[in-house]
């Protein structure tokens, strides 16, 4: 945060009143300049870029964000396309699914005879699945047939974490099935 100006200026300074005026007039003009040094700072960075950085880069990109999006989708999105580079190999691919899933977010499996890839990830949007499709779609060779579904908690994975009948019933099927928190 700025501090007064007149702190800034040598005590036999501070007594005179010209200083104080300018001092006084020049220090909201100092916090304000402050404050957006601050903003360009954060919008350097996807994950903490403010709304109108964030419609640059959709402008940039060409991307059109829904009515309903909130800025984090909108962040998703972006980080999306912006990680978007042809992987040639099944490791970059998977690198690239890690930025957006999450290490253990995700699921893929190559089957390079008959030309197809299978890929699971956990998301709790559709507009974040929706968009791992569209990334999918843009980077993965066109010879290769994509199928992608979200990965589900598994009932054997709820079992393990002590949950009774009792526990489970706060929650919906669906939440149970598709919540990332659930099992942390």
């Amino acid at each position: 945060m700025v501090e007064e100006l007149i702190t800034r200026y040598p005590p036999f300074l501070q007594a005179y009143q010209e200083y104080n005026q300018i001092s006084n007039g020049a220090t909201p003009l100092l916090r304000i300049a402050y404050a957006e040094a601050q903003r360009v700072a954060r919008d350097r960075y996807i994950d903490t870029a403010s709304k109108y950085a964030i419609e640059r880069w959709e402008k940039i990109l060409h991307i059109t964000p829904y009515g309903t999006d909130t800025l984090d989708i909108r962040r998703f999105r972006v980080k999306a396309r912006k990680n978007e580079r042809l992987p040639y190999t099944e490791r970059f691919l998977g690198q690239q699914l890690a930025s957006l899933c999450g290490p253990t977010g995700y699921s893929m499996t190559i089957e390079p005879a008959e030309c197809t890839m299978h890929v699971k990830i956990t998301v709790g949007n559709i507009r974040n699945f929706e968009t791992v499709q569209d990334f999918l779609e843009r980077t993965v060779p066109l010879n290769i047939d994509i199928t992608l579904t979200q990965l589900y908690n598994k009932h054997g994975e709820i079992r393990n974490k002590g949950f009774t009948h009792g526990d489970l019933s706060a929650y919906t099927h669906k939440e149970i099935r598709e919540s990332e928190t659930l099992l942390q």
